[in-house]
């Protein structure tokens, strides 16, 4: 019942509580992106409430082609090398990691 809903949002919005009603974003607080995690590495994906199917369809995908079994290993290595760069006192925002990447892909990708 939309009125219903309408007003639990309201009362939940008065008392500072979040509410969520999946198939009605305008009386939502916040948001459930369908969510793939390897590791370290966490996407999110969201269509604003529009098609959780859509989000879903595209972590999917994503979690299939892109996060590869050993990107876990990838994010690893690329944390020890930044520490590595912060133990040496050299900011890690001058780094070229571009080139890191690849070999890191390369190597547990």
């Amino acid at each position: 019942d939309p009125a219903v809903n309408a007003r639990v949002a309201a009362d939940a919005r008065e008392a500072g509580i979040w509410v969520n009603s999946a198939d009605d974003p305008a009386n939502c607080s916040f948001i459930l992106p369908a969510v793939t995690r390897r590791g370290p590495v966490v996407v999110a994906v969201g269509t604003d409430g529009s098609s959780p199917a859509l989000a879903r369809h595209l972590r999917d995908r994503i979690a299939d082609e892109v996060l590869t079994p050993g990107i876990a290993d990838v994010a690893a290595e690329l944390a020890r090398q930044r520490a590595a760069f912060h133990e040496q006192g050299i900011s890690t925002e001058t780094v070229d990691w571009s080139g890191r990447l690849r070999d890191a892909l390369d190597r547990f990708g």
